[in-house]
C-alpha cells in the first residue's frame, strides 16, 4: 500500500482498502463458503461506493475554485473593455473600481485553491490547471494594463486615425475570449473560440508595420513608430496568454 502512493493518491487509497480488507478478514474463521460470502460483500460494497461517487460527480470538489478563475477572467475582461474610457492618463482614475475588482478576484480564487490543495494530499491534474489558468490571468491583467497604457498614448497622435477603430474592435473581441475562457473554466472544460482574433489581427498588425516604418511624430517623448511597435509587442503577448488560457482550459475537461 505505501509503495502504491508513487502512482497517486488514489492508488494509495485503493492499496490502504485492500490492505484493511485483508487484516480485518485475515483472522475470521470460516469455510470455503463463508470465504465467498464476505469476498462479495467486499465487492458489493465497492460497488456502492462506486455508484454514490458517480452519482455525487456533480458535486465537484473544486467548483467553488472553478468559479473563483472564472470570475477573475470576467473581471479582467470588463477592465479591458472599459479601458478605452478617458484620456490622458483619467482611465486609470475612471477604472480604480475595475482594477480592484480584478486584484480582488484573483486574490480569492489563488486563496480558494490553496485552502482547498492544503486540504487535500497532494496536487492533482485539475488543482495544477487551475494554478496555471491563475497565474495566467496575473499575466493577462499586467498585459492588459499595458496595452491600456499605450493605446492612451496613441489617441492623440494623427498617424494612428485610421489605426483606433481597428484597435477598438480589437479590443472588444480579446474581452469576448476572455469571457469565453470564463464560461469554460466555469463549467469545468472545453474548447474556446479564439477565430475573430485573427481576423482582426492581421489588418490591424498591418497598419500597425506601417506606421512603425514610416516614423512619424511623437507622444510623450516618444516617437510614433516605437509606439506602435511597443502596441504591436503589446497585443502579441495578450494573445498569447490568452492562447494559454485557452488550452487549459480545453485540458480541464
Amino acid at each position: 500500500a505505501g509503495m502504491a502512493a508513487i502512482y497517486g493518491n488514489q492508488t494509495s487509497t485503493v492499496g490502504f482498502v485492500v490492505l484493511l480488507a485483508f487484516l480485518l478478514l485475515l483472522p475470521l474463521p470460516g469455510t470455503p463458503g463463508e470465504a465467498l460470502e464476505r469476498a462479495g460483500l467486499l465487492f458489493a460494497g465497492g460497488a456502492w461506493g462506486l455508484a454514490l461517487s458517480l452519482w455525487l460527480w456533480p458535486i465537484r470538489p473544486f467548483f467553488p475554485v472553478l468559479r473563483l478563475v472564472a470570475a477573475a477572467y470576467r473581471a479582467i475582461a470588463v477592465f479591458l473593455s472599459k479601458s478605452a474610457q478617458g484620456t490622458d492618463g483619467s482611465w486609470k482614475t475612471a477604472l480604480t473600481p475595475e482594477r480592484t475588482a480584478v486584484i480582488d478576484a484573483l486574490n480569492k480564487a489563488r486563496e480558494a485553491l490553496i485552502g482547498l490543495r492544503s486540504s487535500r494530499q497532494g496536487s492533482s491534474p485539475t488543482g495544477q490547471r487551475l494554478l496555471v489558468l491563475i497565474r495566467t490571468a496575473d499575466r493577462l491583467y499586467s498585459a492588459a494594463v499595458v496595452f491600456a497604457e499605450i493605446a492612451e498614448q496613441i489617441r492623440r497622435v494623427p498617424e494612428f486615425a485610421e489605426v483606433e477603430p481597428k484597435l477598438a474592435l480589437l479590443r472588444e473581441e480579446l474581452s469576448r475570449v476572455l469571457v469565453r475562457i470564463a464560461a469554460g473554466v466555469e463549467r469545468g472544460g472545453g474548447s474556446v473560440e479564439q477565430a475573430g482574433l485573427e481576423e482582426l489581427n492581421s489588418p490591424l498588425d498591418l497598419d500597425l508595420s506601417g506606421v512603425a516604418g514610416a516614423g512619424g511624430a511623437e507622444t510623450n517623448g516618444s516617437s510614433a513608430a516605437a509606439v506602435s511597435r511597443n502596441l504591436i509587442r503589446a497585443i502579441e503577448t495578450l494573445e498569447r496568454h490568452l492562447d494559454t488560457a485557452a488550452e487549459r482550459t480545453r485540458r480541464l475537461g
